[in-house]
């Protein structure tokens, strides 16, 4: 009897929720979540236009913006005090915060590894029907090439001649022969890269 009325009232509840989604339909969110952000869509009408949906945070965006473009202008109209003064800031962070962008990188390594041997590396990001789109082989190229492949690209070249020409114990050195330079040059930028650090971040 109370195996009866328990599944009666699962079954009311079930058709109450069903009749809500029915008369207010539920945008974006896992669950059914209503999405109640400051999204603003633009849709073209124009058949031909259509690809070119624009969607976007408004309060995000002019935010970023705005502040983006006025350290571009301060940088364009005063550029030797934008960076003096982004040069004092440079070195502001790296005196009192090495210690901590050193330690979260290392924080990071060890909590992905928890969570990868522990029981919440089966929770699953969605419905529990859902079927992953990617495999693991290829998640982790696309973050691997999205996250390092990026700083690669960019310091590359730079960080190995920032080494050879910048100051450092080895160009302090006036002994040293221009070839032994460049070859600490380029292990140091390895060692920079290869350590865990520059690996987990992405």
């Amino acid at each position: 009897m109370d195996l009866e009325v328990g599944s009666k009232a699962q079954d009311q509840r079930d058709d109450t929720d069903e009749k809500i989604a029915a008369e207010k339909p539920l945008d974006g969110g896992y669950g059914g979540v209503e999405d109640r952000s400051t999204w603003v869509r633009i849709q073209p009408s124009h058949k031909n236009f259509q690809w070119a949906e624009l969607s976007f945070n408004p309060v995000v965006t002019f935010v970023s913006l705005s502040i983006i473009l006025a350290f571009a202008l301060w940088a364009m109209i005063l550029p030797d005090d934008a960076n003096a003064e982004f040069a004092n800031w440079k070195t502001w962070v790296g005196n009192n915060f090495t210690w901590l962008y050193i330690g979260s990188q290392d924080a990071w390594a060890v909590f992905i590894i928890i969570v990868y041997l522990s029981k919440y590396s089966s929770i699953k990001l969605g419905p529990d029907d859902s079927k992953p789109e990617y495999n693991d082989a290829s998640w982790f190229s696309m973050l691997f090439a999205c996250g390092v492949s990026t700083g690669l690209f960019f310091y590359g070249v730079a960080e190995p001649l920032y080494h050879y020409i910048g100051p450092n114990r080895y160009t302090a050195d006036p002994t040293m022969p221009d070839n032994k330079l460049a070859q600490e040059a380029i292990n140091i930028t390895l060692y920079h890269w290869g350590r865990t650090g520059g690996w987990s971040t992405p």
